[in-house]
């Protein structure tokens, strides 16, 4: 059986190929369908999890076995989030915005936290999709 986007039980984010040489010390949230003013309460309901990078140095070492795709990867469930844009009519499958943010850690006491646009580790990713069940 083959569901559409119409039909579907389920809906899933998929995020894969994640690859890089280092983990870049930071995680990312991803949002789904963010209205265009962002303020957070009106961001938080669209935030359907977060990227990280643990283990990336392993799955990105060509010189090692791997089983199946390379990368890193994260399916998030995001049925609850389609479902509420379905009844506000604000869902269509073919307009569907992904948007990744950094969340940087608040520094020890004393430091200064990182400054955006300093030098991270470079990461990629291959492919996100939605999977429909």
């Amino acid at each position: 059986m083959r569901a559409t986007p119409e039909t579907a039980r389920r809906v899933y984010l998929n995020v894969e190929g994640i690859t890089g040489e280092r983990n870049p010390g930071i995680t990312y949230a991803v949002y789904v369908n963010v209205p265009e003013a962002g303020e957070p309460a009106r961001r938080d309901p669209h935030h359907v999890g977060n990227v990280s990078f643990f283990g990336i140095e392993r799955v990105s070492d060509t010189t090692r076995d791997h089983t199946g795709s390379p990368g890193l990867r994260h399916a998030f469930d995001i049925t609850a989030l389609v479902e509420s844009l379905r009844a506000t009519g604000a869902w269509d499958p073919t307009k569907v915005t992904v948007t990744f943010e950094p969340l940087r850690p608040a520094p020890p006491a004393g430091q200064e936290q990182l400054v955006a646009g300093e030098a991270t580790p470079p990461v990629t990713i291959d492919r996100v999709s939605l999977y429909f069940e």
